[in-house]
């Protein structure tokens, strides 16, 4: 019988899922992407791992770009801003997937960016906003027929 892997589940939606999984199959399936297409950033003591698909036209996600910013060296400024769903898993001495621990749970979910990161990334998230409304719109022009 396989081990069932406790996971972080950053939804797109700004909330957080504690979700069992098997293996990166099963992640996958979660962040609707085939395994090979999908992208992970290990954290800087390497202990966690958040998958994301890189192609998601969802908008930003806010919270898990803010446990990116907490888990690695990145500045708010250099952070990258994560799109869709993120799921963060452990990762052990082998390179194998790993459930989280109680502690590392805890901290992911009531981790908060402090004023001037938080401010930093606020301005980042709304000029992604603008910048996908404005293509968004671009595109919706194209399509539109000439006034008559």
């Amino acid at each position: 019988m396989l081990n069932l892997l406790t996971t972080l589940h950053a939804s797109h939606n700004g909330l957080f899922y504690r979700t069992q999984l098997h293996d990166l199959l099963d992640v996958a399936e979660l962040l609707r992407e085939s395994p090979g297409r999908l992208e992970s950033a290990t954290t800087a003591h390497g202990s966690l791992i958040m998958w994301f698909n890189p192609r998601s036209h969802s908008l930003v996600n806010k919270h898990a770009t803010e446990l990116l910013l907490a888990t690695t060296t990145f500045s708010a400024r250099q952070v990258p801003l994560l799109h869709g769903n993120v799921v963060i898993t452990g990762h052990d001495g082998h390179g194998h997937l790993d459930s989280l621990s109680e502690e590392q749970f805890q901290h992911l979910v009531n981790y908060e960016p402090g004023v001037m990161q938080a401010r930093t990334l606020s301005r980042r998230f709304a000029r992604d906003h603008r910048q996908r409304r404005a293509a968004f719109d671009a595109v919706h022009a194209a399509t539109l027929p000439p006034w008559r």
